[in-house]
């Protein structure tokens, strides 16, 4: 059973005839890698807001671990971490050690493991010598670990980025990337929006193309880059390769 089944998901605007989504349908499984990509306005923001429960449907169904998202809802928003676009939205803490601590500590876990859940997501998100600091002080990549690592530490079963290399230079994108694969490595599932496919898609095991509202591609990725113009894609013609890629289709570059 899969962990999030999408069925003919439908999102419709009152002012406008026109659907935010139209007919979507898709898994997500634990231990996947997705990438979900779309042109600026192809409703990849509207559709993850829908997978926890932050937007309702106009029509269609949503299950967790088979049975409706709304019967289910507290249980799926601690499977499903959320990491939104602007990550001071969503530190809360007065250091790092007390943000990353935010979630395991507000479910009413024992000091220990808190403490411990604590220690593995900073190391996960390489922020150990940053424990002390003021989140407030971080850098824009140190920002985003520290996002990442406050979701990671209340244990999800996916954790699903809103376009995580927004606004960063190469060495956040390099931090951000080498953090998402850390945590995939451990067992947890990702999902990467965004529309910087060049930058994410060496790591992912499948990609999903929105466009439209609806779901234009589900499959590998190497499948799929000769028709990116035709969904509105920037052509990857040059990958991330900070970090040895996890598939063999990707283009080699020609010497000279």
């Amino acid at each position: 059973m899969a962990l999030i089944e999408v069925r003919s998901l439908e999102h419709r605007f009152d002012l406008s005839p026109a659907a935010g989504l139209h007919a979507v349908s898709f898994d997500l499984d634990r231990g996947e890698f997705v990438v979900l990509a779309g042109p600026s306005g192809s409703g990849k923001t509207l559709l993850i807001r829908h997978l926890n429960g932050l937007v309702e449907p106009s029509s269609g169904v949503i299950r967790f671990e088979g049975l409706p998202l709304h019967r289910r809802l507290a249980a799926a928003r601690l499977s499903i971490g959320m990491v939104f676009q602007e990550p001071d939205h969503q530190i809360v803490g007065q250091s790092v050690e007390e943000d990353i601590a935010f979630t395991p500590r507000n479910a009413g876990l024992p000091a220990e493991e808190v403490r411990r859940r604590v220690e593995h997501a900073a190391a996960t998100f390489e922020l150990q010598g940053l424990l002390e600091r003021d989140p407030r002080t971080l850098s824009g990549g140190e920002k985003r670990r520290l996002a990442l690592a406050g979701v990671f530490a209340g244990q999800p079963e996916i954790i699903i980025c809103d376009e995580p290399f927004s606004n960063l230079d190469y060495a956040g994108v390099v931090e951000v990337l080498h953090a998402l694969t850390r945590a995939h490595a451990s067992g947890c599932g990702i999902v990467v929006v965004t529309h910087e496919i060049e930058k994410v898609l060496d790591h992912a095991t499948r990609l999903i193309v929105l466009t439209g509202g609806s779901v234009r591609y589900d499959g590998p990725p190497g499948a799929a880059v000769t028709r990116f113009d035709e969904w509105g894609l920037v052509p990857v013609t040059r990958l991330y390769r900070t970090i040895p890629p996890r598939l063999s289709w990707i283009p080699q570059e020609k010497p000279g």
